[in-house]
């Protein structure tokens, strides 16, 4: 168990360097009710359980990855769980092995920035469950092996925005699950490597918007799969999509 800035009102930080490492048996607490900020610009830091930013409402947990930096962690990362959380990647790896959550619980708002040189990859990733999650990319590589959802359930808003070189690849795509999910790509490289999905189920509002790099769709693309469902794909500029 590891935590900074637990208690209402308590502003904690940690620095992790190059040739430093932290081993977390449990799970690591970074702004529960208070204030917490991680800076990593080297050496690994290696979580067993959950990560949270951001663990209740008051809560306010930052984290920093730069560098040669190599963040793991074991179980679920919550950004933002009920909290407010906001994780910058501008290099190094960061590997997440079940869930990343940007923005959990209702009153909950997490973002995520990654640019330069940094590394992420999750099996699956919900952008806004019940709350708001802001996704912004701009550099780096990004893979989501399984499922990545934008706009999770009923009341949660996802957005996700794809510039410059960055490289995004998910498995199934959701933009609009039962929530409202919004992609916007100006540049970069998107690729499904299975299905994209427009508007899921009756509520659901999946929208994405092209105007530069490039989109590629293994399998389908679909837009408002299930009845009520409301998908919308706007299609400008030097944007290039394939789709099967």
């Amino acid at each position: 168990y590891f935590s900074i800035g637990n208690a209402s009102g308590s502003n904690g930080s940690f620095t992790l360097v190059s040739g430093k490492n932290l081993s977390v048996g449990g799970h690591e607490h970074i702004g529960a009710l208070g204030t917490g900020a991680f800076t990593q610009s080297g050496g690994t830091n290696t979580v067993a359980g959950n990560l949270w930013l951001g663990d209740f409402d008051g809560g306010n947990g930052t984290y920093n990855l730069s560098g040669t930096g190599s963040l793991s962690v074991g179980g679920h990362e919550y950004i933002g769980y009920a909290g407010t959380g906001a994780f910058t990647q501008s290099g190094g790896t960061h590997t997440v092995t079940n869930i990343l959550y940007l923005g959990l619980e209702s009153g909950g708002s997490g973002t995520y920035n990654l640019s330069g040189t940094g590394n992420l990859s999750a099996a699956y990733e919900y952008i806004g469950n019940t709350s708001t999650g802001v996704f912004t990319q701009s550099g780096g590589t990004h893979t989501v092996t399984n499922s990545l959802y934008l706009g999770l359930e009923s009341g949660g808003s996802g957005t996700y925005n794809l510039s410059g070189t960055g490289s995004l690849s998910a498995g199934y795509e959701y933009i609009g699950h039962f929530g409202t999910g919004v992609f916007t790509q100006t540049g970069g490289t998107h690729t499904v490597t299975s299905t994209l999905y427009l508007g899921y189920y009756s509520g659901g509002n999946g929208s994405y918007n092209l105007t530069g790099g490039t989109h590629t769709v293994t399998n389908d693309l679909n837009l408002g799969y299930y009845s009520g469902g409301n998908g919308t794909y706007n299609l400008s500029g030097t944007g290039s999509l394939s789709a099967d």
